[in-house]
């Protein structure tokens, strides 16, 4: 729940003033950590975890720079490769 909680942030925070995909990658536990779901067993957090990529990247911050840095690419990469459509 607190991944697709932090996804929601992201997604209607680039609605407004604020940046929260720049807040939260400015702490970098959030962005290591982020990943580390996506490398998990569990669907169910492979998948909120891809969503939050995704919304991060869909913001106008420099989010998705910093995603690429921080070796997001690979990791989703494989998830296309080899997941399930539903994750994809």
């Amino acid at each position: 729940p607190l991944i697709r909680v932090l996804s929601n942030i992201v997604c209607a925070g680039s609605l407004g003033p604020d940046d929260p995909a720049s807040t939260l990658l400015s702490h970098p536990p959030f962005l290591s950590r982020s990943l580390s779901c996506l490398s998990l067993d569990d669907r169910a957090v492979k998948k909120e975890a891809t969503w939050l990529m995704s919304n991060l990247t869909a913001t106008p911050s420099p989010a998705p720079y910093l995603l690429i840095e921080g070796g997001a690419v690979p990791i989703l990469s494989q998830i296309l490769i080899h997941s399930s459509f539903d994750l994809k």
